[in-house]
């Protein structure tokens, strides 16, 4: 009886680190994946910050203030507006260009 008694008392502490163990693992997951969830917010916000910044409408507002645009041009213009990076680099150009 002694030695049965002895067995249980034995591998009940470690059973008892692992619980711990599995609780902090747990835990670290959980913080793992809120920072990615945080993380992956902030960047849909700047994604949709820039979509803002070179929307199409703003491309045309801009393209509509500019002095002499032939209507082949602007027509142009404007099929390259369905392309994000042409909408980006048309606003960051210089306007004198």
């Amino acid at each position: 009886m002694l030695d049965g008694h002895k067995q249980r008392q034995s591998t009940t502490p470690s059973s008892g680190r692992r619980k711990r163990s599995r609780k902090a693992t747990g835990d670290a997951i959980v913080d793992a994946m809120l920072e990615i969830a945080a993380a992956s917010k902030m960047r849909a916000t700047e994604i949709m910050k820039n979509e803002d910044r070179f929307s199409i409408s703003k491309c045309i507002k801009v393209l509509d203030e500019m002095q002499i645009v032939d209507q082949r041009l602007y027509f142009f213009a404007l099929d390259l507006f369905e392309n994000p990076n042409a909408r980006e680099i048309f606003i960051a150009l210089k306007s004198e260009k």
